[in-house]
This record gives C-alpha cells, sequence and structure tokens, in this order.
C-alpha cells in the first residue's frame, strides 16, 4: 500500500525533466521491487534464499552432544552409586 503511494507521488512531481523523472521513478519501483521481494522470502523461514536449514542441522548437532554428554554423566552417576 505505501509502495503505491510513493510510486503514485513520484508520478505526480514535476521536475521539469521526463529523462530525469522516468529515471527516478525506475530506480524507485526497483528498489521497492527489491525490498518486497526480500521481505517475501523472510516470510519463509524454511524454503527461499535466506533459510533456517544451517541453523537447523546445527541444532541437531547440539542435541546429539547434549544427549552423548547426558548418556556419559548417568553411567558415571550409576557406576559411583553401585560403589
Amino acid at each position: 500500500m505505501i509502495t503505491a503511494v510513493v510510486l503514485l507521488g513520484f508520478v505526480l512531481v514535476d521536475l521539469g525533466a521526463p529523462k530525469l523523472e522516468a529515471l527516478l521513478f525506475a530506480v524507485t519501483t526497483g528498489c521497492f521491487v527489491l525490498i518486497n521481494l526480500f521481505l517475501e522470502d523472510l516470510s519463509d523461514p524454511f524454503g527461499g534464499s535466506w533459510n533456517v536449514d544451517a541453523a537447523r542441522e546445527e541444532l541437531h548437532e547440539l542435541v546429539r552432544a547434549l544427549d552423548v554428554m547426558l548418556a556419559r554423566d548417568a553411567e558415571a552417576v550409576l557406576s559411583e552409586s553401585r560403589c
């Protein structure tokens, strides 16, 4: 919505140089399109270019490491309680 308002404002402004107005409108439109694409990509955290797959794999590695540590500590506690 705000994109349409800003772009409409650039259409209504008369700078006196049609080529400059066209360039300004094109650059502004391009910026809004890129921002929109970036935000759409961020709205889906498990897909797209910017995703959380790498973080998810690191989380799985952390969970495996914690499982190993807890199992080792549990074995140590059990062996001490038997003595």
